[in-house]
């Protein structure tokens, strides 16, 4: 297959995923997480997206919300438009890496490619407006450079590799994790390999360790010190990040799933070993293979000596290309003909079936809540006759949606109250997930959405 035939074929294979993104892009609600975003941070002024100053909070991944700051200011706060960043990182992610897998198997990269790209888990996070999508382009971009620079051993490739991290630690902190990791395994090149020691190498390091501490240090040190890093597990590697990443490949469809990534991870991890006893450790398929051992390694000591949380689901995403990745190398490994074809076709099966089973435009499995906000709000538009502020009871988790959403409402005005839906102050208009404390109300049921599972309720004491 010459280069042209190789690029039909990987946009043949790229485009109904992206048109897929697009679409829920333009489609799906915005979720809390978007939501707290663009009026937290994308709605006011750069010093405090910078800085996490004075509101500190997880929820502002710094450059997707200097991004989302720069798309409203554009386009305003047209949902689509405050994703179009993240949709777009798409393109460089399955680019980036489809090059790392060409590097760990020319054979079986297609493969891998198909399995990447149409997995619904990561495919929610290129449609959400958060920086998980960015980050994970950004990685691929660094993981690829530093493959080619280990091979050619290029001071150009090693630069490129610490920028593309510093992007994805920028794009979201957790990605730091990984960033500390290739920067470690520089180092361990040029030890091992003793070829890079060059006049730019002092520059690199330089960059790689005062660019992080310039652009990190005071947002990470706000967040410490407002108790921001708190969401994870506390139980093991294993049980919280191993477990919950299994369920989030599935899409929570395959609960039975727990087992396969302990499994994948024993035999990714015999690949580095092989290869130090056979003093081949500088080759790419057990380098990528350190990398989710690495990862686990460095997330028992956190939480043992720093009381920090194991990764789970979304903050564990970087997780899933190297596994990915695994499957192109196991498979690239193998020597026989008829074991590749019922791999090749067991790994496509699995791999229609679990983004058939997922295929949607109405919902991301992480924030399936959110789904109907914007037709609830449209709802409550349609049935208000008052021109006074009205007040919504909701919980907090859906005050971000609804203020969000309140902004585009010409004939609705809402309160800033009604944080607790149990109150005993007047609410009008009761919009809730679930009924409790509703009984005890003077409310009647307009409308429960399927998807999400929201109710809207009305005060029999407001006109209709």
């Amino acid at each position: 297959m010459n280069a042209r035939q190789q690029q039909i074929l990987f946009l043949t294979v790229m485009a109904p995923a992206v048109i897929y993104v697009f679409c829920r892009a333009a489609i799906l609600d915005f979720t809390y997480d978007e939501c707290w975003t663009f009026l937290g941070y994308a709605s006011g002024n750069l010093g405090h997206i910078i800085t996490n100053i004075p509101y500190p909070a997880a929820n502002n991944h710094v450059l997707h919300s200097l991004l989302m700051y720069a798309m409203r200011l554009l386009f305003g706060n047209e949902e689509f438009f405050l994703r179009l960043p993240v949709v777009l990182s798409m393109i460089p992610f399955g680019f980036y890496a489809f090059q790392v897998m060409k590097r760990l198997s020319p054979t079986s990269a297609w493969l891998g490619l198909i399995v990447l790209i149409y997995q619904p888990y990561l495919l929610d996070y290129f449609v959400l407006a958060r920086g998980y999508g960015i980050a994970l382009a950004a990685l691929m971009f660094s993981w690829h450079f530093f493959l080619k620079y280990v091979e050619e051993g290029q001071s150009r490739d090693r630069i490129l590799s610490i920028v593309g991290g510093i992007i994805a630690a920028w794009a979201n902190f957790t990605f730091l994790l990984p960033y500390l990791i290739v920067i470690g395994l520089i180092g361990l090149v040029n030890v091992l390999k003793d070829k890079s020691w060059d006049k730019h190498f002092w520059r690199d390091v330089a960059i790689a360790i005062l660019v992080p501490i310039l652009l990190f240090s005071l947002p990470i040190y706000q967040l410490i010190e407002a108790n921001e890093l708190y969401y994870g597990g506390v139980k093991s590697f294993y049980e919280d990040t191993l477990t919950s990443v299994a369920y989030s490949i599935s899409y929570h469809n395959l609960p039975g799933t727990y087992l396969a990534p302990l499994l994948l991870a024993i035999l990714l991890s015999a690949i580095p070993f092989v290869r130090l006893l056979r003093g081949q450790l500088m080759k790419a398929d057990s380098l990528t293979a350190l990398i989710p051992i690495a990862i686990g390694i460095a997330s028992i000591l956190q939480h043992h000596l720093l009381d920090s949380p194991y990764l789970i689901d979304r903050t564990a995403i970087m997780l899933i290309p190297f596994m990915v990745f695994s499957v192109v190398i196991i498979h690239g490994r193998s020597k026989h003909p008829w074991m590749r074809r019922i791999g090749i076709l067991c790994i496509l099966v699995a791999t229609g079936l679990n983004f058939g089973l997922a295929f949607n435009l109405s919902h991301t499995v992480d924030f399936k809540e959110y789904a109907d906000v914007k037709s609830a709000m449209k709802l409550i538009e349609e049935s208000i006759e008052t021109d006074e502020p009205i007040t919504i009871g909701k919980s907090v988790y859906l005050n971000a949606p609804i203020n969000f959403y309140a902004q585009e409402m010409n004939n609705l005005a809402v309160n800033a109250s009604g944080l607790d839906y149990c109150a005993e102050s007047p609410v009008y208009l009761l919009f809730e997930r679930d009924t409790v404390c509703v009984a005890e109300k003077n409310v009647v049921l307009l409308k429960r959405f399927e998807t999400s599972g929201l109710h809207v309720y009305n005060s029999e004491s407001l006109p209709l």
